[in-house]
């Protein structure tokens, strides 16, 4: 039987090259740097404007010493994420992406960034682990359409599908406790909701049209849109507002 063992935090972004197979004088990014081309104008630290717009979207960084953007950089396209290590991203606008029916907005969301190079223009979204990659120029990860991973884009990545978390509804029993935690009964955990989708559930804006706005770090602002995607004009964020029995409600926030 294999061993689980307890690892510091840092090394969850850092010590994945076993420095034998470095170059004598090189750290850990010597092969990462010979495989991404840094942009025109280089790379750059962030502000401080841009770190307090990414914290009050619940962004957070083991450092934000340690994140790299280019002059393109709009900050507001990114939420509710965790970035450990060094990340470097690329050119961040407030477009979107189109491939074939499916079509996101440019920025990164919900999502666990671990030690990755990022690309110009990609859309990240809902990815809950993705660690030491190397991701190109308009990369599109989850289609909210099919709610699964879209195949072309994890072929044209080579992202094993086993890698990625299995896609599920808000409603439906996902595992049991250990009954170590809860005096030797298993409890079933068959309730998942996140932050803004769970306001815009537990406030009832369960019918299409129907808005919720919550503060806190922001002020959020989520529509119902009903079984169909919406696609905005004014750079609304198409997202899931939840799944139930089956039944995809979209929102626009």
């Amino acid at each position: 039987m294999e061993k689980v063992t307890v690892i510091p935090s840092e090394k969850l972004a850092n010590g994945w090259i076993d420095p034998s197979f470095l170059p004598e004088g090189q750290d850990k990014y010597y092969i990462r740097n010979r495989q991404v081309k840094a942009p025109a104008g280089g790379w750059r630290h962030l502000t401080s404007d841009e770190i307090e717009r990414l914290v009050k979207n619940d962004n957070t960084a083991s450092s934000w010493d340690t994140i790299w953007v280019t002059d393109e950089f709009i900050p507001r396209m990114l939420k509710n994420n965790n970035f450990y290590g060094t990340v470097r991203i690329g050119r961040i606008s407030d477009n979107g992406l189109q491939f074939h029916d499916l079509r996101l907005p440019i920025g990164i969301t919900n999502s666990s960034i671990h030690s990755c190079d990022i690309g110009d223009d990609c859309a990240i979204h809902d990815v809950h682990y993705l660690s030491h990659y190397i991701i190109g120029d308009r990369c599109m990860l989850f289609n909210i359409h099919d709610l699964d991973w879209d195949q072309d884009v994890l072929d044209l990545l080579k992202i094993p599908r086993v890698m990625l978390p299995e896609v599920k509804s808000n409603s439906e029993v996902y595992g049991e406790t250990d009954p170590y935690q809860f005096f030797g009964g298993r409890v079933p955990i068959s309730g998942m909701a996140g932050d803004q989708q769970a306001a815009l559930f537990g406030q009832l804006a369960l019918k299409p049209g129907m808005v919720k706005n919550t503060y806190g770090t922001g002020s959020f602002i989520v529509m119902n849109t009903g079984s169909e995607p919406a696609e905005s004009n004014n750079n609304l964020l198409t997202t899931v507002g939840y799944v139930l029995n089956g039944q995809v409600t979209y929102a626009l926030e």
